[in-house]
């Protein structure tokens, strides 16, 4: 089994060889992005590759980040876009943006006008929690889910998308946590929420793509890096240095 993999890997290197003597604009690009990424990136990634790259055909695909770098080292994702805590240290990682969290209410909610809010004063029972992390640290502060919690809630939420979530919070007491891009874009499409900042160490996620070692496609990531830099999501804190 061990031999089978050798070869395997070995025959890898030798595509991406292939590819880094090739056009590597030439070929397509694949990119994963989370369930709360993609949402809010199609859009300005559609700019960013039709400005740099305007012949290249990108595939993106929506995933979990463990599926998604798993994806990236078994070579059907060229990177994928993740947070640095939820990273894969047998990959490469790039660091593009710090993006802060807030908490998301519906307007008119008794916390909208706190200007800042601490994990632990978060109302454990109206608080709804993905299953998945988000790549924050202070995720850890949280409220844990707990079925008793929330029993007297007529409707659990938690494994639901996380858009679907947010427009359930537009019309409830629920609440959960929002990451900056969803926000702005919450904001631009007129949702009746609001957000607010925490208040605590851990509430910046360092946002990066994941990549095979020696990759030949660090060209392309860092004119994609590049371009970020220069002309960043709203929302966020460009951090790649080329």
């Amino acid at each position: 089994m061990e031999i089978a993999q050798d070869v395997l890997n070995n025959a890898q290197r030798i595509k991406d060889t292939a590819v880094e003597y090739r056009a590597p604009e030439a070929l397509p690009f694949n990119i994963g992005l989370t369930p709360t990424l993609a949402p809010y990136l199609t859009q300005y990634f559609s700019e960013l590759f039709n400005s740099i790259f305007p012949t290249m055909r990108v595939t993106m695909i929506e995933d979990l980040p463990q599926n998604m770098l798993q994806m990236v080292e078994d070579y059907t994702l060229d990177v994928a876009l993740v947070a640095e805590l939820n990273h894969n240290s047998n990959l490469d990682f790039t660091p593009i943006w710090n993006e802060p969290l807030f908490l998301g209410v519906r307007k008119g909610h008794p916390l909208e006008t706190l200007p800042s809010i601490a994990p632990e004063d978060v109302p454990s029972h109206d608080f709804i929690r993905l299953p998945h992390s988000f790549g924050y640290e202070l995720e850890d502060r949280l409220p844990k889910p707990d079925r008793n919690t929330r029993a007297a809630k007529r409707f659990d939420l938690t494994a639901m998308r996380f858009e679907t979530i947010c427009r359930h919070i537009c019309h409830s007491d629920d609440c959960t946590i929002v990451s900056a891009l969803a926000a702005e874009q919450f904001r631009q499409d007129s949702w009746p929420l609001s957000f607010i900042p925490f208040k605590a160490p851990g509430n910046m996620r360092n946002l990066g793509a994941a990549s095979r070692l020696n990759c030949p496609r660090k060209p392309l990531l860092a004119k994609v890096g590049a371009y970020i830099q220069h002309s960043p999501p709203k929302g966020v804190t460009p951090t790649f240095k080329a």
